[in-house]
């Protein structure tokens, strides 16, 4: 599923979500269901003053199983369609940053590794801010900042593991 279609599946979401004093705009949430009335993807949005979205997600797997994803998305031109993996920084608080190959398109960057992004949304549920620095074709740098409520976070990435886990199950 493409950055767009993601925007536009939850846009309207994001557009109402009410302000936490000292965080960004509150997390959105929705969940998809297939024709036979089974969930398929879980997806939660984050909103930044600057434009950007930080997406978490979780959908059917080919393979038996949920697949999870984190990205995101902005105004930012960041290379051609083609996805290309770039090394991407990623500081949570104050602690040591991280490297993390995600795939970039033309406005956002994807963590596709699903281990990977199971490892980021645990430590997301712990962080009261997330900084990623996406990187151009240019390979130049811009920082998306995300400010975080820890209570509202960890409730929803404990949705998105039930959700996720009733998606894996739906497959059976």
């Amino acid at each position: 599923m493409t950055a767009r279609v993601l925007t536009a599946s939850i846009a309207f979401l994001l557009a109402g979500s009410p302000a936490v004093a000292g965080t960004d705009a509150g997390w959105a949430y929705t969940v998809r269901v297939g024709e036979d009335g089974k969930p398929t993807m879980a997806l939660a949005g984050l909103r930044n003053p600057s434009g950007e979205t930080l997406w978490l997600t979780c959908a059917r797997s080919v393979q038996p199983g949920a697949v999870v994803r984190a990205a995101v998305s902005g105004p930012r031109y960041l290379g051609a369609g083609a996805m290309i993996s770039r090394a991407t920084v990623i500081r949570f608080d104050k602690a040591t940053p991280s490297v993390d190959y995600w795939t970039y398109g033309e406005r956002s960057g994807r963590l596709m590794d699903s281990a990977s992004a199971r490892v980021f949304v645990g430590r997301l549920a712990e962080s009261s801010q997330v900084a990623i620095d996406l990187s151009n074709y240019r390979l130049e740098t811009s920082t998306a900042v995300f400010r975080l409520d820890p209570a509202e976070t960890k409730n929803v990435i404990g949705r998105l593991d039930s959700d996720c886990r009733r998606i894996a199950a739906a497959q059976s």
